[in-house]
């Protein structure tokens, strides 16, 4: 009578112990509203900077590019391994995941959305002065108002810190964000000057 009930208990502990470490691992993916939510406290530490500057960025680029270090500075990689917790493969899954992903306006604040693929569109390799066509095809479309592109935020297993690029017209930069007890502050990681 005592072996059957025992046995029961321990397998009540064991499925008890594997649902417990399947949730930790669900939890531990990022989601949606985890990128949305981030996405817009970046976008809005932009706010006070662009216009002390006087040159408000009205427009986002809808589309999520590959953050620098995945292809045009793999030298940034072991600095941000580092700094967001070493764990190579999870940041990995989450390019893989999020690439191409397209944002959509109703869940971003302070910034429109505009076409990532019109931007592209606008591109004429062929001409003599590339730059020159772009803007003078891009005022055609948006007028004066620049735009800026994000790459997908890229988080430690944690989440309690991210690094995300910001892109202008011919710079950018890329920056690490920590979650403090007072909220999130961020720090360049270095700019680049295309």
């Amino acid at each position: 009578m005592m072996k059957p009930f025992l046995f029961f208990v321990l397998m009540l502990c064991c499925h008890s112990c594997t649902q417990k470490k399947a949730a930790q691992t669900v939890s531990t993916d990022v989601n949606e509203k985890e990128m949305y939510s981030v996405i817009n406290i970046v976008l809005h530490d932009l706010q006070p900077d662009e216009m002390a500057e006087g040159n408000q960025t009205p427009y986002l680029a809808d589309q999520l590019s590959e953050p620098e270090f995945v292809s045009a500075n793999p030298y940034l990689m072991p600095k941000i391994d580092s700094l967001l917790g070493g764990d190579v493969h999870f940041m990995q899954s989450q390019v893989k995941k999020w690439k191409g992903f397209i944002l959509n306006q109703k869940r971003i604040k302070y910034k429109t959305l505009i076409s990532a693929k019109k931007l592209d569109q606008m591109l004429d390799f062929k001409a003599a002065d590339r730059a020159a066509t772009f803007f003078r095809n891009y005022q055609q479309a948006f007028g004066d108002k620049r735009f800026i592109r994000i790459s997908m935020p890229i988080f430690s297993r944690d989440k309690k810190r991210f690094y995300i690029d910001i892109s202008r017209v011919g710079s950018g930069c890329g920056y690490v964000y920590i979650k403090k007890k007072s909220g999130w502050v961020h720090y360049s990681l270095g700019m680049w000057v295309s």
